[in-house]
């Protein structure tokens, strides 16, 4: 897993904006498996949540990839039950979103720091 930026997402700043979005996807994520781990979750919220999932890995980590086969990895992962486990939401926490979110965290401080180094903002704002 390795998150690839858009073809149009070419500046520091866009990889920033790109980012912050990409943890408003985690965050939904987490709530939804949350739900379906806390609650339980109908066929359709089910068939939503596959469905959302397999977007955000086409767009953010296999943009050349065959959305249908996405969908069919992502319910070969997580097929659908009424309510996960605690294990099954466990393992989706540690093998799923904390590496994600790791790896987004990184990225964010990465693009926080090529910002700020930007040489034509830099010098201008430096020299007297």
């Amino acid at each position: 897993m390795s998150i690839v930026y858009p073809s149009d997402c070419l500046t520091d700043s866009e990889h920033n904006q790109f980012c912050h979005r990409f943890i408003e996807v985690l965050r939904f994520m987490r709530n939804a498996f949350g739900k379906w781990y806390r609650e339980g979750l109908t066929l359709a919220q089910y068939n939503l949540l596959v469905d959302i999932v397999s977007h955000y890995i086409k767009i953010c980590e296999n943009p050349g990839a065959n959305i249908n086969t996405i969908i069919a990895a992502v319910k070969a992962k997580y097929p659908y039950k009424a309510q996960l486990t605690l294990v099954e939401w466990n393992a989706f926490v540690q093998n799923d979103y904390d590496p994600r979110r790791e790896e987004i965290f990184a990225l964010i401080e990465a693009n926080k720091v090529a910002l700020r180094n930007n040489i034509k903002w830099s010098k201008i704002l430096t020299e007297p």
